[in-house]
């Protein structure tokens, strides 16, 4: 489930359609995908795991996104589609 707290001009299955159409959310393809096996972690123990431009997860990733969602994408948000969400 994406929740866009009405800040995207997308709907909720339109964002999930993006998620699920560029990102394999299995554990073991996410370990193949960043390459977490390799011994890569110790610069992580200096200002920790995010701004390191050498790993895999700071990469940029060139997303999928049907002609007709991307058009959409940049409508203004559906800021009065908003819903509450209970926990």
């Amino acid at each position: 489930m994406v929740f866009s707290f009405g800040t995207s001009a997308l709907n909720e299955s339109e964002l999930l359609q993006i998620v699920n159409d560029n990102f394999d959310l299995r554990p073991g393809m996410i370990i193949r995908e960043l390459q977490l096996k390799r011994p890569i972690y110790e610069p992580t123990a200096e200002n920790g795991h995010f701004g390191h431009k050498s790993f895999p997860w700071e990469q940029p990733k060139q997303l999928k996104i049907s002609p007709e969602l991307l058009k959409k994408a940049h409508e203004p948000a559906r800021s009065e589609d908003v819903g509450a969400i209970a926990h």
